[in-house]
């Protein structure tokens, strides 16, 4: 998948926000109490777009403080710092959680007349999202149900670093660490997701929910293309100007990605002049792709029983230095 931004219809936004402009309130169930469809979609939209850009924010302060050597002069800031991107990290699974849902949500809204129509528009767009859909439910699930902890961690060498984070779960009897329904192992070793990978991930696919959406609509409601377009959203030069904001900070994240992202989908937000290209093709080429030490940190807590924590990214110093070894001669 693969778009270009802005679009003639919506500017910045998904072109499905256009379409749900033209909803008249007059077409709508009696007596609703959700919002219009088109502000459930900017709402539920804007929300998480702005999770992923104050992550972007905390990523490019924790590289500078990285590159002039004051990050670690001061670990109890450093600490604060992280504790406040675990509550962004928080935040950002919700409201992208919260995004896919306001979709369905809408599909509702909109459909409420033909229950067998609304349910054949429910599942196609269903299944075009279930591998997003299950990437962020599951996490949530995971905290909601098991009580799982978000826990971030940073991982350096030289003057680079990658932030990320794991769900904490059980690994074991008495021991704890990144939760193994969510994170599958790299070899040997436990794994997480970076920052860098993640933002990327969430807004290439929420931009392809949209598309999905627009897909399901068009075919339950086929003259829904034909209505009077507002164009509302496209002319709005405040709304689409601080949404170019927010993609340009996720687009200058680097591509440094941690051992287990570098195979498999990946994500991309590339700008380009005024105009942005995001597509889950390799378009955006790591930069660290070669094996590396890193000094891996985190700060996470004990109960009473579970005393035993299970590091990510953690190899015993000669295995590891028989890798680099490896890698290095070739």
């Amino acid at each position: 998948m693969r778009y270009k931004i802005p679009c003639k219809e919506a500017g910045f936004y998904p072109s499905a926000l256009a379409i749900l402009e033209r909803i008249n309130v007059d077409d709508l169930e009696p007596n609703s109490k959700y919002y219009h469809p088109a502000d459930t979609f900017l709402l539920a939209f804007t929300d998480a777009v702005e999770c992923l850009s104050r992550l972007a924010d905390r990523i490019t302060n924790e590289m500078e403080l990285a590159r002039s050597g004051n990050r670690k002069k001061s670990p109890e800031d450093t600490l604060v710092r992280m504790d406040n991107i675990r509550l962004d990290v928080f935040s950002m699974i919700f409201h992208c959680g919260n995004f896919i849902e306001a979709c369905q949500t809408i599909i509702k809204t909109l459909i409420h007349d033909n229950t067998k129509s609304a349910g054949k528009a429910a599942k196609e767009f269903n299944a075009m999202t279930e591998p997003y859909r299950s990437h962020v439910s599951k996490i949530i699930n995971e905290i909601k149900h098991k009580h799982r902890r978000v826990r971030v961690l940073s991982a350096d060498w030289g003057e680079n670093i990658i932030l990320g984070y794991y769900i904490e779960g059980v690994v074991e009897k008495g021991l704890i660490g990144p939760d193994p329904l969510i994170h599958k192992r790299h070899g040997s070793i436990a794994t997480g997701y970076s920052l860098n990978w993640e933002l990327q991930n969430h807004l290439v696919n929420m931009y392809f929910t949209a598309m999905c959406l627009e897909s399901a609509l068009s075919k339950a409601i086929p003259h829904i293309k034909n209505l009077k377009a507002a164009n509302e959203v496209a002319s709005n030069k405040t709304l689409n100007e601080n949404l170019s904001r927010h993609l340009s900070k996720i687009s200058e994240i680097p591509a440094l990605y941690l051992p287990n992202e570098f195979s498999g989908a990946q994500y991309s937000v590339l700008k380009k002049g005024d105009n942005y290209e995001l597509s889950n093709s390799n378009d955006k080429k790591p930069l660290n792709k070669k094996t590396h030490p890193m000094n891996v940190s985190l700060s996470t807590r004990v109960g009473l029983f579970n005393l035993g924590v299970e590091m990510p990214y953690y190899l015993p110093e000669p295995v590891s230095n028989a890798l680099i070894n490896k890698f290095h001669k070739n």
